[in-house]
């Protein structure tokens, strides 16, 4: 069993400025409580707001959510933030204007292609294809030696979630393969969990402050929730504390996907299929 009190430095990846605060938060307050270093990643950069945000400058939109995020993670106590820039599904123009050019013509994909907004790396669903890509995130990996890294679920609904999650998942394989031993935990799925059958394997603790400085995190996203969400953090701490059997928790399933290949590693993937109906593992405060 993963000791989570021995943990001496994590990273929690997002794909977008907002994604750590409110689904992995409390977690991160509470292991920074207990000493730990950790790191905040923004993986994808586009500059979407909430509704009834006049912002349609692109890149004022983009160095906007930077620093809610720079915000957000002062309050959960990062002891440093990047922004790896990679691209989302979707292209954009200056004025925030969505291109798809996957799904137009040569002409029109000429056309739009044109006013788009070119910067940083290449898309996240491709990213594992692209070696810049790869080291961006293994060189801040040998840089922080994170025990344990958290990131979004691979059936996540958003087409940047699921990217990041595979992207991590990849990469970190990869890494574990030469012996790297890196801990990888995936956050719920958010509201498409029940739909989807998503079940937590593991429940971690987290005490009435660590929920307050999260939902205080997440308050600092004004042009993603110009109204706020008041007391999500709460709300969805209760719920996974109701399984665990403590006031408040947060879940999160583990990385066990069988390195070699199904063929070959019997055993691995026996231990996968068992741990779909094992029993949860709490890790009390």
């Amino acid at each position: 069993m993963f000791d989570l009190g021995k943990v001496k430095s994590f990273m929690v990846i997002g794909a977008h400025c907002d994604d750590v605060e409110g689904r992995t938060g409390a977690i991160f307050s509470r292991l920074v409580r207990q000493g730990a270093r950790g790191t905040y990643v923004v993986a994808v950069e586009n500059p979407y707001v909430g509704a009834g945000v006049e912002l349609n400058d692109a890149m004022k939109a983009l160095e906007t959510r930077r620093e809610e995020s720079r915000a957000g993670a002062a309050v959960l106590g990062a002891a440093r933030i990047e922004f790896f820039a990679f691209k989302s599904y979707y292209l954009y123009t200056a004025e925030r204007e969505l291109i798809f050019p996957a799904f137009r013509d040569r002409e029109e994909v000429e056309a739009m292609a044109a006013k788009a907004v070119y910067y940083g790396l290449p898309p996240i669903n491709n990213a594992y294809l692209f070696p810049e890509c790869v080291a961006r995130l293994t060189d801040l990996i040998a840089e922080e030696k994170p025990d344990l890294i958290i990131t979004h679920a691979s059936n996540d609904r958003h087409p940047d979630h699921y990217g990041v999650a595979r992207f991590v998942d990849l990469v970190v394989g990869d890494l574990n393969d030469q012996g790297a031993g890196i801990e990888l935990w995936f956050r719920d799925p958010g509201a498409g969990a029940p739909l989807d059958g998503w079940r937590p394997q593991i429940l971690v603790e987290v005490s009435a402050e660590d929920v307050e400085i999260s939902q205080r995190a997440l308050d600092c996203f004004p042009s993603q929730h110009p109204k706020g969400i008041d007391g999500f953090v709460e709300r969805r701490t209760k719920q996974y504390g109701r399984l665990a059997g403590v006031p408040y928790a947060q879940g999160f399933t583990v990385a066990g996907r069988t390195r070699k290949g199904s063929w070959d590693d019997d055993e691995g993937f026996a231990a996968i299929i068992a741990a779909v109906t094992a029993p949860f593992v709490v890790y009390p405060l």
